[in-house]
């Protein structure tokens, strides 16, 4: 719809179509850039739980009474979680077990 070469057009009072200072533009790229990369490191976040179950149960795997249970457990959820699209219903119901499964087995490594 609009033209990779259109100039800024910036709002003021004095001049509405007076071309925008090409700094305000570099600063707006650069919050929009910044503002994408948040959000992927945000999303990488959500990656914390799964990455916790994994190593929490490979060192407490010779002390858990029933470890195949926790192992199933850990692959339903990230099944869930990485199977799905992020924030879909599906991907909650990965990301609730996958977080329960890293708290105990903390707790649990903690306590012991």
């Amino acid at each position: 719809m609009f033209s990779r070469t259109a100039r800024p057009i910036r709002r003021s009072s004095t001049n509405v179509s007076a071309p925008m200072d090409r700094s305000a533009t570099n600063v707006t790229t650069l919050k929009g850039v910044e503002v994408a990369l948040m959000f992927r490191v945000y999303l990488l976040v959500f990656w914390i739980p799964s990455v916790a179950s994994a190593a929490l149960l490979m060192v407490s795997w010779g002390e858990l009474r029933r470890p195949l249970l926790h192992l199933v457990w850990f692959a339903a959820a990230l099944l869930l979680q990485a199977g799905s699209g992020v924030f879909s219903p599906l991907w909650v119901a990965g990301l609730l077990p996958q977080t329960g499964l890293a708290t105990y087995l903390a707790i649990r490594w903690r306590v012991a």
